[in-house]
């Protein structure tokens, strides 16, 4: 079993687009809890995957889309802390698991 489950470009597709669900939701409501809510879940998989244990069980696809996306948009994500830093990390966000979501 891989690490996060995913083994196809669908699935791979499929989590990274409820991501970005999340994502422009807490772009719509601009609040501690939904910037909160996408940064928790971003470090979750962050988490998950920053380890050579977690690096071991990537499957293909996890290694090449999705372990990317989740790096590059938790680096950029939003301080909670400060609201001014919100919209942008949000648009960061959204851009790094477009860029990476398999077509």
């Amino acid at each position: 079993m891989s690490l996060y489950r995913i083994e196809t470009d669908r699935e791979c597709r499929a989590r990274l687009d409820q991501l970005l669900e999340t994502n422009r939701r807490a772009k719509q409501e601009l609040n501690k809890e939904s910037v909160g809510r996408i940064n928790a879940a971003l470090s979750e998989y962050y988490k998950l995957g920053n380890t050579t244990k977690g690096q071991g069980k990537m499957s293909p696809i996890e290694r090449s889309h999705f372990w990317p996306a989740i790096q590059e948009a938790h680096a950029y994500r939003p301080n909670v802390a400060r609201p001014a830093s919100w919209r942008e990390g949000l648009e960061e966000i959204e851009w790094k698991l477009e860029k990476y979501r398999p077509k």
